[in-house]
C-alpha cells in the first residue's frame, strides 16, 4: 500500500516536470530560456526514477524479510 503512494508521488513529480517544460511560455520568453524547462523536466524525471527505484528496493527487502 505504501509503495502505491510512493508511485503516485512519482507520477505527480513527473506532472510537475511536464508543466515545467512550458516554463518559458508561462514566465515569458524574456525571463527564461527555452532549455530551462527541459532541464527542469529532466531533473524531475531523475528524481522520480530515484524514488521509484528506492521504493522497489525497499519493497524487495521487506518481502524477503517477511518471507523468512
Amino acid at each position: 500500500m505504501l509503495q502505491i503512494l510512493v508511485w503516485g508521488i512519482c507520477v505527480m513529480i513527473l506532472g510537475i516536470g511536464y508543466c515545467g517544460m512550458y516554463l518559458e511560455k508561462i514566465a515569458g520568453k524574456d525571463r527564461a530560456k527555452s532549455s530551462t524547462g527541459i532541464a527542469f523536466f529532466i531533473l524531475m524525471l531523475i528524481l522520480a526514477i530515484v524514488i521509484f527505484a528506492l521504493s522497489l528496493m525497499q519493497g524487495q527487502e521487506l518481502s524477503s524479510l517477511l518471507g523468512k
